[in-house]
């Protein structure tokens, strides 16, 4: 490794974010493509380790080999060279998969996955990634143009479980760094890296569009530099002050249908200490009392379980991948938050026939093709499958939470899905 220091302003911004959220005990898989961004994440992150003097023997290096341009084979030597000292773990993809966008970072995550779970403690295992300040701000522009809340608008966090790791938290601490910053370190420092060519070609994809025809000019008015990235990384700086600070207190409240027995529901920010905890159980007026142990265990079991719930009374606390907010639902019925919606809804079998909207339990929906005449509407089963994969392994990919994916209504004919009405999923947000 060539790198003995980096710049303070880049240690000062980066650094913070290891001492908070790494220890000695924990493993990191550092994902490197072998591009600018990837390669600086991977030297700070080990310099930083080093320094600490842990064990390098928890780092690990992934490298996926997606085989679409000649210099793939390439960067794939390169890395398994570079990081010869560490744990690595490389993926090739089958030239025969689908290689649209979408595709591609399923199987990348796909293999991110297999990484982890290869690692016997992969319950204390993070993924860190190399997102900078430009990519974050693409996915604002992208989200915007998709229509998106303030949720949307901020996009990545530094720190949030992810949906396609299953729940495994994936750690961005580059976001409040450019791209300009990066290629400046890589040439001061002399990290090698290789360039993707494809990424300068508008006709790919949106974000590289957007990338090459209008942020070079918010970036640079009259051959001058703007305050634009600055201005960005302000308004995502007030927004983490503003998840950071509201538990004293501004909770999000969610609404919730009566046929599920829920009375309210409310979003908090993930507690991080034990009385962050108590804080919102304080604000919801939850008068059970817990042993400091016992607090210690909910904060373990909301930030590193990638499902389930925890009961208290008659609360239920879920942990959701929404932007890093955890669920708290209030005042069920008897525990019937999920017993009353199977109990009543999960033997409807309504045959389509004729393109008018029908009502499914509390939903109504649109049949809009003659195709679907004479298939069945109904609510899904454990067996079934939708776009070659099973139901399950398609919500993730499509980033719907997991509280909501049995109560999106299906179209199923000759024992396959035609469609999911995914759209539902706007009642709840």
């Amino acid at each position: 490794m060539p790198i003995t220091a980096f710049p303070s302003r880049v240690q000062d911004e980066v650094f913070p974010v290891f001492t908070k959220l790494l220890d000695p005990d924990k493993q990191i898989f550092i994902a490197v493509s072998a591009g600018c961004d990837s390669m600086v994440l991977a030297c700070l992150l080990i310099m930083w380790w080093n320094d600490k003097n842990y064990s390098l023997s928890n780092l690990h290096i992934v490298h996926c080999n997606h085989k679409i341009r000649p210099e793939s084979g390439m960067e794939a030597e390169f890395v398994a060279q570079f990081f010869v000292w560490f744990q690595i773990h490389l993926f090739e993809r089958d030239v025969n998969l689908p290689i649209t966008e979408r595709d591609l970072r399923n199987w990348r995550y796909d293999c991110f996955r297999q990484a982890i779970s290869s690692c016997s403690a992969q319950n204390n295992s993070l993924l860190a990634l190399w997102h900078n300040l430009n990519d974050r701000i693409e996915s604002t522009f992208l989200n915007l143009m998709r229509g998106c809340s303030r949720d949307g608008f901020c996009n990545m966090q530094t720190i949030q479980s992810h949906i396609l790791l299953n729940q495994t938290p994936a750690l961005r601490p580059l976001l409040y760094v450019s791209k300009k910053q990066i290629l400046d370190l890589c040439d001061q420092q002399k990290i090698p890296f290789f360039t993707d060519q494809t990424n300068f070609d508008p006709s790919i994809s949106k974000r590289n569009n957007l990338r090459q025809k209008i942020f070079d000019k918010l970036e640079f008015y009259d051959g001058k530099p703007t305050k634009f990235l600055e201005s960005m990384k302000n308004i995502y700086a007030m927004n983490l002050d503003l998840i950071q600070f509201s538990y004293g207190f501004e909770s999000k409240s969610f609404p919730v249908h009566a046929s599920r027995g829920v009375k309210s529901a409310f979003y908090f920010p993930l507690p991080e200490t034990s009385a962050d905890l108590v804080n919102i159980r304080k604000k919801l007026n939850l008068i059970h009392n817990l042993r400091s142990s016992q607090l210690q265990e909910w904060i373990s079991r909301i930030h590193w379980s990638g499902t389930g719930r925890k009961q208290l009374g008659n609360s239920y606390f879920f942990k959701s991948s929404i932007a890093g907010w955890s669920l708290i639902v209030l005042d069920v019925e008897k525990a019937q938050i999920w017993e009353h919606f199977w109990e009543k809804y999960l033997n409807i079998s309504i045959p389509i026939t004729a393109l008018w909207p029908i009502e499914i339990g509390w939903l109504t929906v649109q049949i809009s093709k003659d195709s679907r005449i004479w298939a069945i509407l109904r609510y899904p089963q454990s067996w079934d499958t939708f776009a070659g994969k099973t139901r399950n392994r398609w919500c993730i990919n499509q980033k719907i939470p997991l509280i909501w994916r049995n109560f999106i209504p299906v179209i199923v004919q000759d024992g396959k899905i035609l469609h999911m009405f995914k759209e539902v999923c706007k009642i709840w947000k």
